[in-house]
């Protein structure tokens, strides 16, 4: 598992292919494996691991210690599945409507355009552990839509200084 450079050029697809469809990768008619390894939060309190994404598809782990995608948001082009690895975790909806607060080997699925939001509830002590899976509509743009406060660019970019990002991807067969 390595490091990602969220500021780096070579990953604007993880920064952006979850609302700009051209950045996600061309159909590559290979398996691609990768090893999970509990991520090192470093201080922060969120560390999002990409498993493996394709043209259509992206699958992550988000560990979480405090607080998770707060913001009422949905997503135009974007079917997401979710379910609990270990911790808990609370899913809401409209008008912070509880939709569950969900353990392991529980999950919910959010279809493209439903308003929802979640967060981490086992705190420092019990890490939620999330596996995320989300499938893209070919041609429909990805709009991401906050119902919340709206946020300068500086905020969403601090915001992202919170997070270590990595990739359990394995460029080659280690045997």
């Amino acid at each position: 598992m390595k490091t990602v450079d969220i500021e780096s050029n070579e990953e604007a697809l993880l920064k952006s292919a979850l609302e700009k469809v051209e950045h996600l990768p061309e159909h590559q008619p290979e398996i691609q494996r990768f090893r999970y390894e509990d991520p090192d939060l470093g201080g922060k309190p969120r560390a999002i691991t990409r498993l493996a994404m394709g043209d259509i598809m992206c699958a992550l782990v988000q560990k979480i210690t405090k607080g998770g995608e707060t913001v009422l948001h949905s997503h135009t082009g974007m079917d997401g599945f979710y379910m609990v690895l270990s911790g808990r975790a609370r899913f809401y909806g409209e008008g912070d409507s509880l939709v569950g607060e969900l353990g392991p080997q529980e999950g919910v699925y959010i279809p493209r355009d439903v308003k929802y939001w979640f967060e981490s509830a086992g705190g420092e002590d019990a890490p939620l552990q999330l596996l995320q899976v989300e499938a893209f509509v070919r041609g429909r743009k990805n709009k991401y839509t906050s119902y919340g406060p709206d946020k300068s660019g500086e905020q969403l970019a601090e915001e992202v200084t919170r997070i270590n990002f990595y990739d359990a991807g394995l460029a080659a067969d280690p045997d």
